[in-house]
């Protein structure tokens, strides 16, 4: 365990924030974490800039993931038919909770990626999302 949080380290203090915001684009929570504690005493990077940067990051990413949905349905479906039951709450949530679902998925493990692909292939309308 040690010896990957040292590599994510690393990741971070030889590539900065790049390193951030591609991380914050894939996942972000744990590259957040570690770059806020690199940024505590403001010697390795900017609080202002960690929070920006992985928030642009996080946005991109998840509309990256929203497009695929939407582009490319039919691969996108089957890659969830791997998840079938991730699929289906995130289906009961969706009729459940609607647009309350865009906020809050992203705080659930394990929901966010097939959360954002379900709405693209149900072609979700896109300015409502990028309002949530």
């Amino acid at each position: 365990m040690f010896k990957l949080f040292s590599l994510l380290i690393h990741l971070l203090l030889t590539h900065g924030y790049l390193a951030l915001f591609l991380w914050s684009i894939l996942e972000g929570e744990i590259g957040l974490m570690m770059a806020g504690w690199l940024a505590s005493n403001n010697e390795v990077f900017q609080y202002k800039a960690v929070v920006l940067v992985a928030f642009a990051g996080a946005v991109i990413g998840d509309h990256l993931v929203y497009a695929a949905g939407f582009f490319f349905a039919p691969k996108a479906r089957k890659w969830l038919r791997k998840y079938e039951k991730k699929r289906v709450v995130i289906q009961n949530w969706l009729h459940a909770y609607g647009s309350l679902l865009i906020v809050f998925e992203r705080f659930i493990y394990g929901t966010h990626i097939p959360a954002l692909l379900s709405l693209g292939i149900s072609r979700y309308p896109y300015l409502k999302f990028l309002f949530f």
